[in-house]
């Protein structure tokens, strides 16, 4: 491992002793504890440290040594300078939010406003002793409020202990602190969450309480975004879910320009070489209008749309029919994860191509004994001056036989552990040496291919990321990836109206069997129009999805398998005979979805995946 990668994680191998990491930080640290003796050396030495502090009693440390009287304006002058540089990353949470927010596109013509929830919030003490100043900030985090103290004027020295009060009166400590010379700046975490939170306190060694501040109820929502009060007392209590005058002005400029540009006869298929080529000049259509990079930042070439316009957008591309998207792999992983990990130079060289869809990327991730085991892979590439030689093969790789380029994993280090010694490589499809090969599908269509790699040079400087770090990269392209094939629950509501449509033309409609499965599928449906409600609302707020993505990837693909087998059901021999007299509207394109519906499950992680991810990360379930 180099110094930069191994000096990124040894930063958190503290928080991870004492339990302060996300589950993000904590699956990658692993990762890379996997391939590293160094850190691994390093937190075994760390360990014995914790496990004193935590066995440590304040009241008998003795009195602690003053700090340099210059040591806090240091401090705080090193914090000044870490703040600026991670206002410089936030864009990349934005990103990552955009991506999911313009595939989960509702199906409705409203949308939950959320309520403002103010992060922040600073409480005066009314108990306070003479010659003390003091102010305490509350953060709302999970499971807690986050207590964060600022007090001078305290006996140096002594040791007090922080508690927040409920609203039962119980008071629950979060810590202590040694007031070193009297002051004091101090940050701890608390389980009690802040609609219970009436007071935040300070106690000293003998339990009287010092300081204390009433904390007041959360601030109602505001009358936009809250339940009004019934019109009678039998009335159901309603949520306004309307849109800004701004944002129901961008639904009317999108959805006039799709209807004045969106192709009139459907493109031939993308799995040739003149339907690619098709879809192509169709994504530099979206380019040319500004409809290419809805989330990619301005900086970046994008359009920095919020997410409620992107969830507009993609309602109202699928809704007027819209050409496939051949340019999604580009524009939803290759492109962020460059904006993350790549240079200036690797920026400045593919963003602008990736928008204009210039180049047209595919991902080579899977390999025959290497599916949802990525750490499996056993494509090689071996250093040579200044270039890499790869030797290997990719499978399942979309588009593969008409792409440009192919973002790829291979392992640069066979020696290290599972996790350790891959590189994040980007290769030119067009490269001496590299070989794909279209696989036929069932229905005929060649959407995918094999990718063979025999000694392709790769120049070093198309390393994504750190040589030997490239699982780092993949699991910020696999984020990306886990949101980006999200579907529109509109798609799935006008394919419950399809099925309507089917059974009455053969005649099923009355039949209760028919009637169950198709109100069963109405119902899944809405319920993941639900789900997709609340996740743009949460993303609209700024917050993040991590782990809790994979219910909408498990929602999503399981309720598109169910309601395309039904169809075949209903269709019976219609459902292989794609004959004029059809009872279904577009019988073909309904036959392609179904084909292309059993792999929805597998791709972007299989739903056992997925449910190991829920059961893991977001129920906090055991392994094993």
């Amino acid at each position: 491992m180099t110094d930069e990668v191994c000096r990124r994680w040894r930063d958190l191998l503290g928080a991870s002793l004492l339990d302060r990491l996300s589950p993000e930080e904590r699956i990658g640290l692993e990762a890379h504890l996997d391939g590293c003796a160094e850190c691994r050396a390093e937190l075994a030495e760390l360990r014995p440290v914790a496990s004193a502090l935590a066995a440590a009693d304040p009241a008998h440390l003795g009195t602690p040594p003053s700090p340099p009287a210059e040591l806090a304006d240091r401090v705080f002058a090193h914090v000044r300078t870490v703040r600026r540089l991670e206002r410089r990353r936030r864009w990349t949470l934005r990103a990552g939010a955009g991506i999911a927010a313009a595939v989960i596109a509702i199906s409705v013509a409203f949308v939950v406003r959320p309520a403002p929830n103010p992060e922040r919030e600073d409480f005066p003490f009314t108990t306070l002793p003479a010659g003390v100043v003091a102010k305490a900030t509350l953060y709302r985090r999970t499971p807690g409020v986050e207590v964060w103290l600022q007090v001078q004027g305290l006996a140096p020295g002594a040791t007090y202990a922080v508690w927040v009060e409920r609203s039962n009166g119980e008071r629950v400590r979060c810590g202590t602190f040694n007031a070193v010379a009297g002051n004091a700046h101090v940050v701890l975490p608390s389980t009690v969450r802040r609609p219970d939170t009436i007071a935040v306190g300070v106690s000293d060694s003998h339990g009287h309480v010092v300081m204390r501040a009433p904390v007041a109820p959360p601030k109602p929502p505001s009358r936009r975004h809250s339940i009004r009060a019934p019109a009678s007392p039998d009335a159901r209590p309603a949520m306004d879910l309307r849109y800004s005058d701004h944002e129901e002005a961008f639904r009317t400029e999108a959805r006039d320009w799709l209807r004045a540009n969106v192709p009139a006869e459907r493109l031939p298929v993308a799995d040739t070489r003149e339907g690619f080529e098709a879809h192509r000049a169709w994504e530099r259509t979206l380019h040319a209008a500004g409809y290419a990079g809805m989330h990619w930042p301005e900086a970046y070439g994008g359009k920095g749309a919020s997410v409620v316009q992107q969830a507009i957008f993609v309602e109202e591309y699928l809704l007027a029919g819209g050409p496939e998207r051949i340019n999604t792999l580009g524009l939803n992983l290759m492109g962020p994860t460059l904006m993350v990990y790549g240079t200036e130079e690797q920026k400045h060289r593919w963003l602008p191509r990736i928008l204009s869809a210039d180049d047209v990327w595919s991902q080579g991730f899977s390999e025959p004994d290497a599916g949802s085991d990525l750490a499996g892979l056993k494509t090689r590439a071996v250093r040579d001056g200044e270039a890499f030689v790869v030797n290997g093969q990719k499978i399942w790789t979309s588009y593969g036989a008409f792409t440009d380029w192919i973002f790829a994993v291979v392992r640069t280090d066979p020696e290290a552990l599972r996790h350790a010694g891959i590189t994040f490589l980007a290769i030119d499809m067009r490269s001496e040496g590299v070989e794909a090969r279209p696989i036929v599908q069932l229905d005929g269509h060649a959407g995918f291919a094999e990718v063979f790699f025999t000694d392709v040079r790769v120049p070093a400087d198309q390393v994504i990321g750190e040589v030997n770090d490239g699982w780092s990269v993949a699991m910020t392209t696999l984020g990306f990836e886990r949101d980006a094939p999200a579907a529109s629950p509109a798609r799935y509501l006008r394919a419950v109206n399809d099925l309507i449509g089917a059974a009455r033309a053969r005649g099923m409609d009355g039949d209760p069997v028919v009637r169950d499965r198709i109100a069963e599928l109405y119902a899944g449906a809405q319920a993941y129009r639900a789900h997709a409600l609340r996740t743009l609302t949460r993303l609209s707020r700024g917050e993040r999805l991590g782990a809790e993505a994979s219910m909408t990837k498990l929602l999503w693909s399981e309720l598109e398998q169910r309601t395309y087998e039904f169809g075949r059901d209903v269709l019976g021999p219609y459902a292989e005979v794609l004959s004029p007299e059809s009872p279904m509207r577009d019988a073909r394109l309904w036959n392609a979805y179904y084909w292309f519906a059993r792999a929805a499950t597998i791709y972007a992680g299989t739903s056992e995946i997925q449910r190991n991810i829920i059961s893991e990360r977001v129920l906090g379930l055991p392994k094993g």
